[in-house]
């Protein structure tokens, strides 16, 4: 927004928003492997960063999810 000067008249609220935008990144960033730190590397936002996550789990999750229903068909009831 601007006002009637030409100027940004809610830099006080974008500077907020871009701090708690930096704090989230380092949240996320800090507490992933390193694997995903890779990932994430470079990312411009924290939304990039939550993207860029969930694109690559999103994929391994169906994966993951029809390896555990094969195994929990393939089990066997042992007695002992």
């Amino acid at each position: 927004n601007l006002n009637e000067n030409q100027e940004v008249a809610n830099q006080n609220l974008i500077d907020a928003w871009d701090m708690k935008d930096a704090e989230a990144r380092i949240i996320i960033f800090c507490n992933v492997e390193g694997p995903q730190q890779t990932l994430i590397e470079g990312c411009a936002s924290s939304a990039e960063m939550w993207e860029r996550l969930i694109l690559q789990y999103a994929n391994a999750a169906p994966i993951n999810g029809n390896l555990l229903l094969e195994k929990f068909f393939n089990y066997k009831y042992n007695p002992g």
